[in-house]
């Protein structure tokens, strides 16, 4: 894996060089503008800031790493990470959610499960984003610009709200459901522990592991599991446990794959693939 490259950032100049601009104007997070001086305002507006300092005291807190960093050093990509992680705040700015509420969430587990089901994601983004708004959870899908490797977070916003984003990387069923359970069982299981940020140069730590253990669990449960474990790689077999276990079948694939059971090639074509419509 390549290092990621340090940057130091000692000028406004030096972070729009390094913010993903281009990818920022496309996505209609800022306006377009040519001159420099337009993008840097442009910037600073968006990130609700005036300063390098006052940028370098929020930012600095989204990452994990922050507790050990020299203040001015900064990771390339954690820059991009950074524009990501405000545009879910913005995104969800005006959202009005319950209180926070993990007997809920869990209440609604069965109803995410449920939506792996439908096809379309603007059919199932919305009703993802009404069970969260019932348990007191602000929810976002934000694309990732270049530079950015984040495939979720979850955080407490300034008014308490804890935020679950996404950002439907691998544009395939299988990663954004397996993602959105991750989070959630980041939100049942280590609440106190918030923030986490999902990337790809990541250390797995005993929190991702358990993390990702609820995810698997909720997509194959444990009463379910040695069925599982004997399905090879024979479609029907698959589409009939998915239909048992209540997830789509590209989830059970996803699971066969990681477990080695069958490889990663195939019953591909079980797998939902998704597009950004730009």
């Amino acid at each position: 894996v390549e290092e990621p490259e340090e940057v130091n950032i000692s000028s406004l100049e030096e972070l729009l060089n390094h913010l993903p601009v281009k990818d920022m104007q496309k996505f209609g997070w800022i306006p377009s503008g040519k001159s420099k001086e337009t993008k840097l305002s442009n910037c600073l507006l968006f990130f609700g800031v005036s300063s390098l300092a006052q940028w370098q005291g929020r930012y600095e807190n989204a990452f994990r790493q922050a507790a050990y960093r020299r203040p001015t050093i900064f990771e390339n990509c954690e820059i991009s990470t950074a524009a990501w992680l405000r545009q879910g705040e913005i995104a969800t700015n005006d959202d009005v959610v319950g209180e926070w509420s993990p007997e809920t969430l869990e209440k609604h587990i069965p109803n995410f499960k449920r939506l792996t089901w439908f096809k379309d994601p603007t059919l199932f983004l919305p009703k993802i984003k009404e069970y969260f708004a019932e348990a007191g959870v602000k929810f976002a899908v934000v694309r990732a610009p270049k530079g950015c490797t984040a495939s979720g977070a979850v955080r407490l916003l300034e008014d308490g709200s804890p935020l679950v984003q996404l950002s439907f990387r691998f544009l395939s069923d299988d990663q954004f459901w397996f993602s959105l359970f991750h989070e959630i069982g980041h939100l049942l299981l280590h609440f106190d522990k918030l923030p986490f940020l999902e990337c790809t140069e990541m250390e797995e730590s005993e929190y991702e592991n358990e993390a990702n253990d609820y995810a698997k669990n909720t997509i194959i449960p444990m009463a379910d599991r040695d069925e599982f474990l004997s399905l090879g790689g024979s479609r029907f077999p698959i589409i009939k446990y998915a239909k048992k276990v209540g997830v789509a079948p590209g989830l059970v694939v996803g699971q066969l794959q990681h477990e080695s059971i069958i490889r990663y090639n195939q019953m591909q074509h079980l797998k939902r693939r998704f597009q950004w419509s730009d």
